[in-house]
Formats: structure tokens, sequence, C-alpha cells
């Protein structure tokens, strides 16, 4: 009787486990009925919308591991807490603590490197704030260069006067950024520098003062022509970046041989990642620098042009590796689509060259304030064809200086920046104008050809 009772309750036991297993794999909806777990998806985006963080994420963590959707469920955690944070500072700037302890709720549940990747953004943020900020009311300067020559021994090959002429090597680069930091500078959003103070979108000025950690001057770093075409490959640059499978940003290269290589030290990008790892306080308010894209041959290495035979599969991964970019800080600028020299174009040009770039980038990386002429080369103020980026929403002109740091506002509120450049011309020519910042010399890379 005792055994046939405990077969019985045994079977009481499985058959009560298999009705709990479906009943975990379907929640009850409003009107009591089941539904699949991948549902749970739009209820946590509804609760989301009621303001109800908590229950959003308390049902999302229900998902069980073996469950097809349980990834879908993690993302969505890390999605809505990285999306409350966000909300929160740009609400309030003084609300780090709570965009803190929102991504460290969402890191209780699930230890996704978006969130990890956030939390380190906002706990550099909090950094930056509790120190003493003082105002600063003096010009900005802005440096910029161009996608690094990533394998110099390469470009020896190559013969090219062109790459040792406006491009630097990774050596000089970290030159570069290790003088500027110790110059005391520290890396901004350039719309930071940016008001409307009459409201109607149109007219724009530059903001009286910034309020910077005390001892800092303001820094924009701009990087041009960062599209890695076919021109370019295997001439010593990379091929494209990425972001490998830890979500750190890197760069891939394809040696004629078949060698792959991944680099975190051979390209801009995860070289300032690094440097703002080891020195915090080179970034303010998590800032990085800004990437001024074309788009005649893609972005980013990746050929979102409309004549690539593989475009939409090559912009859903362009549009990956952006969305890990603005979240580590960097954003975007316009330099025209087709690197036209704007001076000399017509109307008509620039009317078309815009529509092609909003098409074809900015679907990509959203708006900017920002454009970088192609060449330096700019369009006389009041010209009808400055009416037409400023229609497309751009606020601030970036053109090419070496001598000051210059920042003009315009009567009718265009605003103009030039930019210092660093690259093989600086090297060579510019070790006097350069003396207050870094020997020029030292930075040199001792593989650099003599007068390049």
């Amino acid at each position: 009787m005792i055994a046939a009772c405990s077969v019985f309750a045994v079977a009481v036991v499985v058959i009560a486990s298999i009705f709990i297993i479906k009943a975990v794999k379907k929640t009850p909806d409003k009107q009591g009925e089941a539904k699949p777990v991948a549902s749970v998806l739009t209820s946590a985006d509804e609760l989301m919308q009621s303001g109800d963080l908590d229950g959003a994420l308390a049902l999302l963590a229900a998902t069980p591991e073996d469950d097809e959707n349980y990834d879908a469920a993690m993302e969505k955690i890390a999605d809505l807490c990285i999306q409350k944070a966000d909300a929160l500072y740009a609400e309030d700037e003084t609300a780090y603590d709570a965009s803190i302890a929102v991504l460290n709720q969402g890191l209780g549940y699930t230890q996704n490197e978006r969130l990890s990747t956030a939390l380190e953004k906002y706990q550099e943020i909090k950094q930056s704030k509790e120190v003493k900020l003082v105002a600063y009311t003096g010009v900005v300067e802005h440096w910029f260069t161009h996608a690094l020559i990533a394998f110099p021994e390469i470009t020896l090959e190559t013969n090219s006067e062109y790459y040792w002429k406006d491009c630097i090597t990774p050596y000089e680069f970290k030159h570069f950024l290790q003088a500027l930091y110790d110059y005391g500078f520290i890396l901004i959003d350039p719309a930071i520098c940016i008001e409307n103070p009459s409201g109607d979108g149109k007219t724009f000025a530059w903001v009286d003062q910034l309020m910077l950690p005390e001892g800092k001057k303001p820094l924009i770093m701009s990087f041009d022509d960062v599209v890695y075409d076919s021109r370019k490959m295997h001439c010593g640059m990379v091929d494209k970046i990425i972001v490998d499978e830890n979500g750190e940003l890197a760069s891939y290269t394809k040696h004629l041989n078949g060698e792959e290589v991944i680099s975190y030290d051979n390209e801009f990008i995860p070289i300032i990642e690094q440097f703002c790892k080891e020195h915090p306080d080179f970034s303010h308010n998590g800032a990085k620098g800004v990437i001024a894209l074309t788009g005649f041959a893609g972005v980013l290495g990746y050929r979102t042009n409309r004549q690539s035979e593989n475009r939409e599969s090559e912009i859903e991964e362009a549009k990956k590796v952006v969305a890990v970019l603005k979240e580590h800080g960097w954003t975007f600028a316009s330099h025209s689509y087709s690197h036209t020299n704007f001076a000399n174009a017509s109307l008509e040009k620039v009317q078309d060259d815009t529509q092609k770039w909003q098409n074809e980038v900015q679907n990509i990386v959203g708006e900017t304030p920002v454009f970088v002429y192609p060449f330096g080369a700019r369009i006389p103020n009041e010209d009808p064809r400055i009416e037409v980026l400023k229609n497309a929403g751009f606020k601030l002109f970036c053109g090419v200086g070496s001598k000051n740091a210059i920042n003009w506002e315009m009567k009718d509120g265009t605003l103009l920046m030039d930019r210092r450049t660093m690259d093989g011309t600086a090297l060579n020519e510019y070790q006097e104008i350069y003396k207050p910042f870094l020997d020029v010399t030292a930075a040199r890379d001792p593989l650099r050809p003599a007068g390049h």
C-alpha cells in the first residue's frame, strides 16, 4: 500500500511539473488567456511606457533560461535600463546617481556588456561632475586627422605620397594624444558649445561659458574620411571598424595573404578608447571624438552606398557599430556625400549631394549639427548654397587652419570653426606653430620617410 502511494505521489509530481513548465513558458494577458513568452517583450514595453520599470524588468527576468526567447529578454532588460538611465540624465544632469542605480539594477538580472559599458560611462560622468567645475570662457581648440596609417610597413611598399602627407601612424597619434592631455585639454562634445538664444531653431551662438573641471581646457577632436574604401585597401589602412564578441570597439583587416587582424592599437577609435580608460579625466561627460563621414563608398568600412550588392546587410552591420560608438561617447559629422569641393560646386550639386548624405548616411548615424567642409573649402556666408546645409540641420561648419584656434559667430547665426591638423604636413612644417603643445620632431614615427 505504501509503495502504491509512493508511485502515485511521484506520478502526481511529474504531471504537476509538466503543467508548471508549461505555465512558466506562458504568461497571462489582460483577459486571462495564455500567451507565448515572445509577447512578454511587448508587455514589458507597455509597462515601461506606463512608468513601471520594476514591473517590466521582473516580467522579463522571469523568462526561463532554456526558453528560445531568453537572450531577447535579457537584451530587452539592457535596452530598457539604458533608455531609462539616459532619460534621467537628459532631464537632469545631476541625476547620474539615479542613472547608475538603474544600470546596476539591470546588471542584477543580466551581465550584459552594453549595460556594463553604459555604467562605466555614467561612473565617468559622476567622477567628472564631482570634481570642482569652473567657468571656461576662452576659445575651443579643434584638432583633426584622417584614418591612421595602421600598417606603415605596407604603406612604404605602395610608394604613395598621399598617405604620408595627409595621415599619421598610431605611433604619431599616440604622441599627439599624450601631448594634448599633458597640456591640460579635455575632450568635449561640440554640441555643448552651441545654443539657440532666440529659440527659432535657425540662428545659433556660442555658449557664454563651459563648466569644466578646474585646470582643463576644451578640445574637440575630429576624424575625416572614415570610409575605408576599396582604393585604400591593402595600402596600410584597416578595412573596417568592428565590435568584438565582448562589445569592445576594434579594427579589422584582411591582408592579401589571407591573414585576418583584429587590433585595439592601430586605429584612432580603439586607441582613444584605451587612452580614456587609462586617463578618464581626458573625457568630459564621456565625450570621445567626432567621426566625419562621406557616403559615396559607405561608412566605417561597410558598403552601405546604394550601388552595393549587399547593401541591406551592410547597413545592419554598420548600425550595430554606430550604436556602440554612440554608447561610448562618439558623435558624427557630415563630410558631404561625395567629398566634393563645395566652394566650387553649383547650388544644384550641393542640393543633390546633401540629399544623398541624408538618404544614405544620416539614416545610419542619425542627425548631426556638425558639417565638415571637404578640403576645408568653405562656402561664403549668406551664399544660397550654405542655406541648403543649414536647412538640412547643420549648425556648426568646420574648415581647416593651423595658426590659431578660431571660433566665429556670424551675424546670421552661422557658427564657423577652424581645425588644426595632425598630419604629415604638420610634422614637417608646423614645428614652431605647434611648439606650445608638443615637440613635433619627437612625434615623428621612425618609419616615416624623410621629407614626408
